[in-house]
């Protein structure tokens, strides 16, 4: 926003510089004096709508199907060789790999210039492994919605991060080129306090502890930056062009439009990695086995309603949904894979569970919980020495 930005042969290229608050009358009239009466402060369209649909997080959430305490972490990137993608493209497949898919479900906001520099196909392509990991890849103008439902944000130098964190959404720096923007500025001064993702360690650990040790309070006085007129900036907007144009405004109040919900149906991922960590278990993708290390006392649970291909052979738990299910399915998967201990149907909320043996163990899922995962509790009982009971 400096002179040879807003002039063209010394005049003004517009008849109004819209800005979104007084602090930044104040930069632009140190940067560009000749401009300065061009300034309009009339606040921010885009955050109006974010905070008109704020009431409605339960919404948002229950669209992208966060039940039972499953968090959304976001990870949004702008554009550019800085970038969170330009700097650090493998962090979207480790958040996916280290983040259990019970528990979390992740999710890439890619700025749309990356798409346009390099093709939305040659995006899906970089996120093919998280994706069939369960990343969900957020269309380009669906964002807000994400952010509405987010528990965390990682994020870099563009906008989204500073609006999640003016929405109180813990928010972490993946990178942050200080020199890119102005020191003065509110997302500049912003990533001066808010926490910084450190790559060498455990990024479960950074998130969940931001989750639970974020104050948005401590960055009100800098994210409060984000409008001087909260709720008022169409209402404001509308004015400033009537005005301009000579014309009357139209007599019915200029509000702003509720952020679009975006539904996604949980898929179930296949292959997993499956652990029992003090009496739970815990999932993670095996499409992004790269982005990590190997799993400790892991077993792999294959998912038969999907293309197995040769993850089957390795299967050492295989289930399946009851519906459509043919006859003796189990006992023809155990005479395929020699490798499978466990054969569970899931049915509802209770998993049938059958053994090599012939055996059968119907058990009932709790709350909220993944029936297949008991075919894991099983496995887990069986290969440590344990005793299953029939029920």
């Amino acid at each position: 926003m400096s002179e040879p930005w807003v002039l063209h042969e010394g005049v003004p290229i517009a008849t109004a510089q819209v800005l979104s608050h007084f602090e930044q009358l104040d930069r632009f009239r140190k940067a560009a004096p000749t401009v300065a009466h061009t300034a309009v402060v009339a606040g921010d369209p885009c955050f109006d709508r974010l905070l008109e649909s704020a009431a409605d997080r339960d919404l948002y959430r229950a669209a992208l199907g966060l039940r039972d305490g499953r968090r959304l972490v976001v990870v949004n990137t702008t554009w550019g060789p800085r970038s969170l993608f330009g700097q650090q493209l493998a962090l979207v497949e480790r958040l996916v790999a280290e983040l259990p898919v019970d528990d979390y479900l992740v999710a890439a906001v890619v700025h749309p210039n990356v798409g346009h520099a390099h093709g939305r196909a040659e995006v899906e392509r970089v996120l093919a492994h998280a994706r069939r990991g369960g990343l969900l890849l957020v269309p380009p103008f669906d964002w807000r919605a994400a952010l509405l439902a987010a528990d965390a944000l990682v994020g870099d130098h563009g906008s989204v991060p500073f609006y999640a964190a003016a929405l109180g959404v813990p928010t972490i720096l993946a990178t942050f080129p200080t020199d890119a923007l102005d020191p003065e500025s509110p997302i500049a001064r912003f990533a001066g306090e808010a926490p910084h993702l450190v790559p060498g360690s455990s990024l479960r650990d950074q998130i969940e502890k931001a989750i639970h040790t974020y104050t948005p309070a401590e960055h009100a006085d800098v994210t409060g930056s984000v409008t001087s007129f909260p709720g008022r900036s169409l209402e404001l907007l509308r004015a400033l062009f009537y005005g301009l144009l000579e014309l009357p405004e139209p007599p019915w109040p200029a509000t702003p439009d509720p952020v679009p919900v975006l539904h996604h149906h949980r898929q179930r991922v296949s292959p997993l990695w499956a652990r029992v960590v003090e009496g739970r278990v815990e999932r993670f993708p095996s499409a992004v086995d790269h982005a990590t290390t190997p799993r400790d006392r892991a077993h792999l649970v294959v998912d038969a309603t999907q293309p197995t291909g040769r993850a089957a052979e390795m299967a050492d738990v295989l289930i399946r949904d009851a519906h459509e299910a043919p006859e003796g399915w189990a006992a023809r998967a155990f005479d395929r894979l020699p490798g499978l201990t466990v054969a569970g149907l899931v049915e509802a909320d209770r998993c049938r569970l059958r053994l090599r043996d012939g055996t059968e163990i119907v058990r009932h899922a709790a709350p909220g919980q993944d029936p297949a995962v008991l075919a894991s509790v099983l496995y887990n009982e069986l290969v440590s020495g344990g005793r299953h009971q029939s029920f």
